[in-house]
């Protein structure tokens, strides 16, 4: 398949490349979002012997750092067409790596680096002096290090003592532009609904290697049903997948922890309540590394009259569609999909669909935040405080929360995000009872904005209510 997306991206790395000094970079982000395919791309296009990837072993049971080493030295040795030597430990592996690269142009790839270097407490401290005194002195090298355990590479890379100041780029991949997942669907996407790609994105999102698996001439039911709730399908098994290789032993930690945000956003105290547990402690902590990952999203809450101010109160909510699917619906029929007795016809067989799609489709929203910006003309330099928007009940002010709020210097955008199929002039009458309530500060506009993925209804329409409506289709088309 054709590469789709991450145009910035790959122009920093031609960028990197074209330089005249040594260049280190990390890349990071979540499992399947395409760490690999990017750097890939770029080597693809260089001259043999001049792209060199090595990928750390999976970190299973009987694995160890001599195992690491000598699978190193292997791929080493294979790709550069050396004799295979034996190496005691990582210094002697990157000196001789460096001394094979010597001046020449180069873009050396080491992939899973948290699991090549896990089992060596030294592991990063002999790559940082192996910088310094070797690889550093090719003007012509690129030296890229991946991972998928987000929270490794900030312990030990990105705010470590021993890298600071050394590494030159930083590239934490997000998901794909909704506009970018509409490439997926090739030559069929002027031909597949919006309703339709939706349903696709609210279980997919937008992570490369799951929308690789759409067949464009199937629909999305379909796909989803082989996907999903197949015994063989991709998605069936994927959860336990990334989580074991992530989190390992503490995965079921972790699992019973996003269970509790299947349904909605809570706090800290929130979560530690349905769980039974202390506030603060262990939980808070596997909070930030599941933030980390990109399974999940915090939001600061903020006053609107002191948009400054920082807050403790921070709401915290599921950010990866695949992961509240498979919550949702895969994991509670597991067994029932293992014995061929569960048949998913339509997305409209699945319990509690429409509430899902809602919570799925602002999701989506909130990942997307660039081109909702763009779509609205904001500067984002001008913007002081956006995301989900809670009022919390006073003595002297109701709760309201909204779906989306922007607010800037002179302006805040409320923002109602439906995806229903059907929406009428309700929707105005809902905006109006929050603007009833929400405690807006003085001398701001007031912008009032609907995000749908839903059919307009006429009289909708001719209120001329919002000040602007974005479709689905705008963002697909971006």
């Amino acid at each position: 398949m054709e590469f789709i997306g991450r145009d910035f991206e790959l122009s920093q790395l031609h960028k990197a490349l074209s330089q005249k000094k040594s260049c280190l970079v990390v890349c990071y982000g979540r499992r399947r979002i395409g760490k690999s395919a990017l750097i890939r791309e770029v080597g693809k296009k260089l001259p043999h012997k001049h792209y060199l990837e090595i990928q750390g072993l999976a970190p299973n049971a009987g694995i160890s750092n001599a195992d690491q080493l000598r699978h190193f030295m292997s791929e080493f040795s294979t790709q550069m067409g050396h004799p295979r030597l034996p190496v005691s430990d990582w210094r002697q592996a990157f000196q001789l790596l460096s001394h094979s690269i010597g001046q020449q142009r180069c873009l050396v790839f080491l992939d899973e680096i948290s699991w090549m270097g896990a089992l060596d407490p030294t592991f990063t401290a002999i790559l940082k002096i192996a910088w310094d005194t070797e690889f550093k002195k090719n003007p012509h090298l690129v030296l890229v290090l991946c991972g998928s355990v987000s929270s490794w590479i900030q312990d030990n890379l990105l705010q470590a003592k021993d890298f600071m100041g050394r590494i030159s780029l930083e590239l934490p991949l997000q998901e794909l532009s909704i506009s970018e997942c509409n490439e997926f669907w090739g030559n069929k996407k002027e031909s597949v609904s919006a309703k339709e790609k939706l349903r696709m994105l609210a279980v997919t999102g937008g992570v490369p290697r799951y929308l690789e698996e759409i067949n464009p001439k199937e629909s999305a039911d379909r796909n989803i049903r082989d996907l999903c709730f197949i015994r063989s399908g991709v998605l069936f098994s994927e959860f336990e997948k990334i989580f074991n290789d992530i989190f390992q032993k503490r995965a079921p930690t972790y699992e019973e922890i996003v269970s509790t945000l299947a349904s909605g956003a809570h706090t800290l105290s929130e979560i530690c309540k349905k769980l039974g547990s202390s506030p603060g402690g262990k939980i808070s902590l596997y909070l930030k590394l599941l933030v980390a990952a990109n399974f999940l999203s915090s939001t600061e809450e903020w006053d609107l009259k002191s948009p400054e101010k920082r807050s403790k109160q921070i709401s915290y909510r599921i950010s990866d569609n695949y992961l509240r699917f498979y919550l949702k619906y895969i994991r509670p029929n597991k067994e029932k999909i293992k014995k061929n007795i569960f048949k998913m016809q339509s997305f409209t067989d699945l319990k509690g669909h429409e509430a899902i799609v809602g919570l799925q489709f602002e999701n989506l929203i909130h990942n997307n935040m660039e081109s909702v910006f763009k779509l609205l003309e904001i500067k984002g330099m001008d913007v002081l405080r956006f995301g989900p928007y809670l009022q919390r009940a006073t003595k002297r002010k109701k709760s309201c929360q909204i779906d989306l709020l922007i607010q800037g210097k002179y302006d805040l955008y409320l923002c109602e995000i439906k995806s229903s199929s059907r929406l009428g002039t309700k929707v105005i009458s809902e905006m109006e009872t929050k603007l009833q309530i929400l405690h807006i500060p003085r001398g701001v506009s007031i912008r009032k904005v609907l995000i749908h993925c839903s059919e307009l209804e006429e009289k909708l329409l001719e209120q001329d209510y919002f000040d602007k409506i974005i479709s689905f289709d705008d963002l697909l088309s971006l």
